[in-house]
């Protein structure tokens, strides 16, 4: 009996592999596809990136003096601070990036290719 349910299965089994497959080949492309796509964009702006690094480390530093008075029992150079401020600041940027992605993910194709 397990062999007929066996030999019954067979078919079906070998088209789940293939579906699986090619689910698996598909995503990998996708992901290697954006990849790419970010990796170009983030090489072509990486002088950006560095200068707006500079001027925020100037700028905190700048800040940092400025408020030293208004701190109670803290030291103005806590890297927990600044740990924390990147870490929201990141969070930010990810909703930032999320939102439209969203809302971009939610849109037709049809109309999309329409409006170009």
């Amino acid at each position: 009996m397990s062999d007929l349910l066996a030999n019954r299965a067979a078919g079906t089994r070998l088209m789940m592999v293939i579906v699986v497959s090619f689910s698996v080949m598909s995503l990998g492309l996708a992901l290697v596809g954006l990849y790419g796509l970010i990796a170009f964009a983030v090489r072509q702006r990486h002088f950006e990136f560095g200068v707006r690094l500079a001027v925020g480390l100037l700028g905190s530093v700048g800040l940092v003096r400025l408020i030293r008075s208004m701190l109670y029992q803290m030291s103005p150079w806590d890297p927990w601070v600044f740990a924390g401020a990147a870490i929201l600041l990141g969070a930010v940027g990810a909703l930032a990036a999320w939102i439209p992605a969203r809302r971009a993910s939610r849109v037709d194709p049809m109309v999309a290719i329409r409006a170009e």
